[in-house]
């Protein structure tokens, strides 16, 4: 209607900019959980709008919120257009349809998804979209890098989700700020976040693995650690130079407590020498479900092991296994609370090793 008004060739503005849209059912896929569910095209409409403007916007009134952008800022109708779609060529480039985001761009922004952080998509359409250049290529991608370390870290140590909203959007004032780098802005911002939800450190994710529920009510779902341990293993895979090529589909595989949940009546506790039989019993229970007892397993190598003892467990997962996550795993002789701790330990290493922390120098952008 405003291109009409202004005597504007409508012809070239739909076929450049729109028709996209109506061509391709893709973008009229049904995204999200609920009632956010929506299609695609809508969840772009909003992304732009909020990566444009810096501020939260409501989808259900996304038409009122289109036409006060265009009234505020008296966009032309071929400039917006034109933005648009220059996001919807970084959305689908995010999805691998077309190319123009890296390997690693690719599967961070899969792991975000798969985390439902969808507030943080404003962040990275926005990335792809001011840095395009090849040079500016690396720079873009540890931004990136830094949105999925930042999410995953907190979903590990199990922290407040609810202000993501004002997170991210406080991310793209500073990236809109004259002048600054986007880049280095999205690490700057996530590193200082005035609203308590910070970048969560080493110390907080280990005193987390040492003391917290990671399995079943007050845990965290079992996509979510398929997520973390198979992301470890796939690393330690990457960084051994004996190990064999090859990839692994995680998401076929169970979460396996080494230690059953049944340990009352398959690995009870030996109360000779222990004082108090009691308090024994109730460290296990609590030891049982934490991120240090958890493995992958395959469904039929879980069921078989399930309650075995750990020397027949050995056997059988070094017989059927052949992730590097469970061959270190057979390394311990013995398995109790102590070996818990020490592994929860050493598995938040590895999450520092794959998702830095806030104080590491791999952020350090120019």
């Amino acid at each position: 209607m405003r291109a009409e008004a202004r005597h504007l060739d409508t012809n070239e503005l739909y076929k450049n900019h729109w028709k996209r849209f109506d061509d391709d059912d893709w973008w009229l896929v049904q995204r999200g959980i609920g009632h956010a569910q929506r299609a695609r095209l809508d969840w772009l409409l909003g992304d732009w709008l909020i990566a444009e403007l810096g501020r939260t916007v409501s989808i259900s009134r996304l038409y009122g919120e289109f036409r006060q952008w265009l009234d505020e800022t008296n966009t032309e109708a071929f400039e917006a257009l034109g933005s648009l779609s220059k996001y919807a060529a970084a959305y689908e480039a995010l999805n691998g349809r077309i190319p123009g985001a890296t390997s690693r761009e690719l599967e961070a922004y899969r792991r975000i998804e798969a985390l439902n952080i969808t507030v943080a998509t404003p962040v990275l359409l926005k990335l792809l979209v001011a840095l395009p250049d090849e040079v500016l290529r690396p720079q873009r991608e540890l931004a990136v890098l830094a949105v999925e370390s930042y999410v995953v870290r907190r979903m590990l140590s199990k922290s407040q989700t609810r202000a993501y909203g004002t997170v991210f959007v406080d991310v793209l004032k500073a990236m809109n700020k004259e002048g600054a780098n986007p880049a280095a802005s999205v690490v700057a911002a996530l590193r200082s976040s005035p609203h308590g939800y910070d970048w969560t450190s080493l110390v907080n994710l280990e005193e987390s693995f040492e003391t917290s529920r990671y399995y079943g009510s007050g845990g965290i779902s079992q996509e979510r650690l398929r997520l973390v341990l198979g992301a470890i293993d796939a690393h330690l895979r990457k960084v051994s130079v004996k190990a064999e090529d090859g990839t692994t589909d995680y998401d076929t595989l169970q979460v396996e407590h080494v230690i059953p949940q049944t340990w009352r009546e398959f690995w009870p506790i030996d109360p000779k020498g222990i004082e108090d039989l009691g308090q024994a019993e109730q460290l296990r229970e609590r030891a049982v479900n934490r991120i240090g007892n958890l493995t992958l397993a395959s469904g039929p190598l879980n069921a078989s092991i399930s309650n075995n003892p750990w020397e027949e467990k050995k056997k059988e997962i070094k017989k059927h296994s052949g992730l590097i996550l469970n061959r270190l795993l057979l390394e311990n002789e013995n398995w109790d609370e102590g070996a818990i701790a020490e592994r929860g330990k050493w598995l938040a290493e590895q999450v520092e090793a794959i998702w830095p922390g806030p104080d590491s120098e791999k952020w350090s952008i120019s």
